[in-house]
């Protein structure tokens, strides 16, 4: 039962010559999956990192975007690129999934990362929900969704080893963000985590949800809507203020049909003299 749940083996690295990784934030693309970005290079990739905001509520921009280029090159990657978004304003909208559907197109990517649904910030979120909508539009790109802020339910595990060391390089390029907290060490010890199930050679692993190209297709769900679904809450984007103008309206009209026909009602007409009665009896008396 156990292993229907989480993989008790590494998985293979997803095959793919060209790679687009999208990060909410400088440091997301490393903290989330730099130790794949590593492997993806060692195995003769191309990898392409977008880093969709400069991250200028937590720091300088420009002194984040220098820290995921020194990252980079630790890692052996290209500098990234960056979209410029404002920090803390990415959201599922038409325009963020076109963007992510044109990233993928113009790289040529057959493989893209993004942060999991699971995420906690709803920048990570945000894009996550934007690139699942990309995903299925586009049907033909491989997706593996990261953990960062918040643990995912995984269906693939990559043995790290290998490249550790390098991750761990990479991390520490982020001093900014290192002494707002200590993200290294969180990171370090979730990739630690993940070797819970897998044999004891193993001594760091990262957490994926994988789906390759067209399994989401036709509103396939993922595992988080498979979940929210067994819970019995329907995985649905938020309500818009017309949605919810219409919702008050249905229940207006409800009560209002409700209230008729009990007006109408013969039990509401016998009791009339009854609550009549009530009424005078309750009336206050005079001295």
């Amino acid at each position: 039962m156990e292993h229907t749940l989480i993989p008790y083996t590494p998985g293979p690295l997803p095959p793919g010559r060209k790679i687009l990784v999208l990060a909410p934030h400088p440091d997301d693309e490393v903290f989330g999956c730099g130790g794949a970005i590593a492997l993806h290079l060692a195995a003769g990739a191309e990898v392409h990192i977008v880093l969709a905001t400069a991250g200028d509520a937590a720091g300088d921009a420009a002194v984040r975007l220098a820290e995921s280029a020194a990252a980079a090159r630790v890692l052996g990657a290209q500098p990234p690129q960056c979209w410029h978004i404002p920090d803390r304003h990415l959201r599922n909208t038409p325009e963020l999934v076109a963007r992510v559907f044109d990233a993928v197109a113009t790289t040529g990517a057959s493989l893209l990362y993004t942060p999991s649904l699971w995420e906690n910030h709803p920048d990570h979120r945000g894009l996550a929900e934007a690139a699942l909508a990309a995903v299925r539009q586009h049907g033909r790109v491989d997706w593996m969704a990261y953990e960062v802020s918040a643990p995912l339910r995984p269906n693939l595990l990559l043995d790290i080893g290998p490249v550790l060391e390098r991750k761990r390089a990479a991390m520490a390029c982020f001093p900014t963000q290192l002494a707002l907290q200590r993200y290294d060490r969180h990171l370090a010890a979730l990739n630690t985590f993940r070797t819970y199930t897998l044999p004891a050679t193993v001594e760091a692993a990262e957490a994926y949800e994988y789906y390759p190209a067209g399994s989401l297709a036709q509103g396939r769900p993922t595992l988080l809507e498979q979940e929210l679904h067994r819970l019995g809450s329907p995985f649905a984007p938020p309500a818009t203020p017309e949605a919810e103008a219409a919702e008050l309206r249905q229940t207006i009209d409800r009560l209002t049909r409700e209230r008729d026909e009990l007006l109408r009602s013969t039990s509401w007409r016998i009791t009339r003299p009854l609550r009549a009665l009530k009424r005078l009896v309750s009336r206050p008396r005079g001295d």
